[in-house]
């Protein structure tokens, strides 16, 4: 008897296909299609923005929709997005949740990080834009995609559950955040990201007890990332006002920014980006990278 789970997911704006033993992911066969029809609603900007919705009245009896009812049409808050990739994972006899909030997870939402994208199970929801055109952390070719998810696997398959569900929860996170559109929510989700990244490395690497003004240090440290010291220290302060005092660069947020606020979105979206295969034990020269730098790296490449 075949025991291998079967899912579908999306969207993942690129015709992707990898395989490990246990598991692979390829196109489903109208991918052209839905890509196509995806790209003709989406903004300029590259983000599908929610479609709107409106509320009718129904009849009682019949149970049959009659006239819309005025003033309720909004953007939905939650809405459903055809799928583009199948997952099979051979070898399952859990339900589909528990394997959902497990290897299938994992597997989905790092290849959404891969690509840079966002992407969900097809009955599952999403909120939000949504990024429709690809932004990796880094220049991608099959090859180092299909190495990649060969090795993210089996590291990820090494770990207790627990490190499993809070490394799938950060990819999770990591992925979602271009939805946000003011700054100091994307860097506060991004903060949460690293916050997870660095108990995950805790716990895997036994380093100890740390004060938030040190742990981006000691993550570059343990992973031979590229070093700013002067420039971790202002992104620590950012995310202690805004954490603490409800601030954001001395100002109430949305009201005041600055060059070294917005940039600091970026820098620690990017530290994360490597912070990922660094902690998936890929070698790779993009680890050790300028995340301060506004160039895209190739992702592969031995260390």
């Amino acid at each position: 008897m075949d025991s291998s789970y079967v899912d579908k997911f999306g969207p993942l704006p690129l015709p992707l296909a990898v395989q490990h033993e246990c598991c692979r992911v390829e196109p489903l066969p109208d991918f052209n299609e839905t890509l196509k029809a995806l790209k003709n609603a989406q903004h300029r900007n590259g983000f599908l923005y929610p479609p709107s919705s409106q509320q009718y009245a129904v009849d009682p009896i019949t149970g049959k929709i009659q006239k819309p009812i005025p003033k309720t049409q909004r953007p939905m808050l939650l809405f459903k997005l055809p799928p583009t990739h199948q997952i099979v994972i051979s070898g399952q006899s859990d339900d589909v949740q528990t394997i959902r909030k497990g290897m299938a997870g994992f597997v989905i939402h790092l290849l959404a990080y891969l690509t840079g994208v966002r992407v969900q199970f097809h009955d599952w929801w999403f909120s939000g834009r949504i990024p429709i055109r690809p932004s990796p952390p880094g220049y991608v070719s099959s090859s180092v995609a299909q190495h990649f998810f060969e090795v993210a696997l089996e590291e990820w398959k090494s770990w207790s559950l627990q490190i499993r569900r809070i490394f799938t929860n950060a990819l999770f996170i990591h992925t979602w955040v271009p939805s946000y559109e003011w700054e100091w929510e994307r860097f506060m989700v991004e903060y949460m990201v690293t916050d997870a990244l660095w108990k995950v490395s805790s716990q895997l690497r036994n380093l100890g007890p740390c004060s938030h003004s040190e742990r981006i240090i000691k993550l570059c440290e343990e992973y031979n990332l590229y070093r700013d010291d002067a420039r971790v220290q202002a992104v620590v302060g950012l995310r202690n006002d805004l954490f603490h005092e409800a601030l954001w660069n001395g100002n109430t947020p949305g009201f005041g920014s600055s060059a070294s606020a917005f940039q600091a979105v970026y820098d620690l979206r990017r530290l994360n980006d490597r912070l990922i295969p660094a902690i998936l034990r890929y070698s790779t020269n993009f680890v050790s990278t300028n995340w301060r730098s506004l160039s895209r790296f190739s992702f592969g490449g031995d260390a």
